[in-house]
């Protein structure tokens, strides 16, 4: 500690005097006038010239020195005594402050599990009705299994009842098909291109017989249909026949090939017709053989209309009998329906859905878009219209 401490001339142990105050400016409760015990006049304690001369200021220095040097001695005592009592102090104001701390915390999580509790508590209350529901789930699952193990035993049931049926409607339709075909038979026939023939045994003769020319030349084949003896030609081959018909020619008077190609169309017709009353089926197309044989003003887009009415209704026939759609084509219906009678005799098929593939649908679709639809003015009759109503766009006779 500093002791270097330098003393006011004016300071001293008793009392500062102030020249600015007089006795005669203090009132007299303020001031208690006091003898000065140096020369014994009236003045608080001491006169300012009384202490001027009586009172040694070195001295009173040195004393204060003295004093004050023995005040940093027990301040310096006072601290070295108080220092643990300090410490002691800041330790326990810490350990206070982290108490008080650890008591919030206590707190919070105090309140956190109040909260927990609550949770818990509506959870439980939750996990009772999971439990209770849990159970009745449980009841209704083996209730539920039992109905659908019965259900399954019932459609086993169904499953064998409807394939027995579906045997017996199979050989139903075999049955009869076998006899129809006995009575309307189908077959079918190689034809071999003549012209070509001769044209490449003229070639064989002129050149030498192992020339790459004639050996690369193909066998022309051309198959044929017959239809209870009348033959016709497959791909929708029918111009002559048209063009006999366009020209009014009466059918006694058509030609061979054309009579041949109008009998085995009218046998198609039936044979088509028989096969789907066997197997209860509804065709896409009602057609009816009274349509082609007693019909007389034809058209070529009539014509056409009735060939894709009847080679649609093959499809539907060889699609539900079960015949595949990669053995059957659009524009072959006599192949299409020689197919399904052999493979119903032959029990290869059993019997589908009836389904036809995309592929099948855009061959249709293209047939289809080939010529202009229409129907027989016959057919439009008032008596047979709903409300007396008629499509402007066919002339009624």
């Amino acid at each position: 500690m500093n002791t270097n401490i330098k003393v006011d001339r004016q300071s001293g142990v008793l009392h500062r005097v102030d020249s600015q105050i007089f006795p005669s400016n203090l009132k007299f409760n303020q001031v208690e006038m006091v003898r000065c015990p140096a020369c014994r006049l009236q003045s608080q304690l001491m006169c300012p010239s009384c202490v001027c001369t009586n009172i040694r200021a070195n001295k009173l220095r040195e004393v204060y020195r003295e004093w004050f040097l023995r005040k940093a001695e027990i301040c310096r005592k006072i601290e070295q005594v108080l220092e643990p009592r300090m410490k002691l102090e800041a330790d326990f104001y810490a350990k206070k402050k982290s108490v008080k701390l650890i008591r919030q915390k206590i707190e919070a999580a105090r309140d956190n599990i109040q909260r927990l509790k609550k949770k818990i508590a509506v959870v439980e209350v939750r996990r009772s009705k999971c439990e209770k529901n849990v159970r009745t789930l449980e009841k209704k699952s083996v209730s539920h299994s039992k109905r659908i193990q019965l259900q399954n035993v019932e459609n086993d049931k169904l499953r064998a009842y409807l394939k027995a049926k579906r045997e017996d409607t199979f050989r139903y339709v075999r049955f009869y098909t076998s006899l129809f075909s006995h009575y309307i038979p189908i077959d079918r026939f190689a034809k071999e291109n003549k012209t070509k023939k001769k044209v490449g045994d003229a070639m064989a003769s002129m050149m030498a017989t192992d020339s790459p020319a004639v050996q690369q030349w193909p066998p022309v084949k051309k198959y044929y249909y017959t239809v209870n003896g009348c033959a016709i030609e497959d791909n929708c081959e029918y111009d002559r026949l048209l063009d006999d018909l366009l020209e009014g020619v009466s059918i006694i008077f058509l030609e061979k090939h054309s009579k041949h190609a109008y009998s085995a169309l009218l046998y198609t017709i039936r044979l088509v017709n028989v096969m789907a009353l066997f197997a209860d089926l509804l065709l896409p197309y009602h057609y009816d053989i009274k349509d082609f044989a007693l019909y007389s003003n034809w058209s070529q887009d009539l014509f056409f209309t009735d060939m894709f009415k009847l080679n649609v209704n093959i499809l539907a026939l060889c699609a539900v009998f079960g015949l595949k759609n990669e053995q059957i084509k659009i524009s072959q219906p006599f192949h299409n329906l020689y197919n399904l009678v052999h493979a119903l005799l032959k029990k290869e098929i059993d019997g589908t859905d009836g389904l036809i593939n995309e592929k099948m649908k855009h061959q249709i679709f293209d047939a289809f878009c080939k010529f202009v639809w229409e129907e027989r003015n016959d057919r439009l009759e008032v008596d047979n219209v709903e409300e007396d109503w008629v499509n402007v766009g066919f002339s009624v006779k």
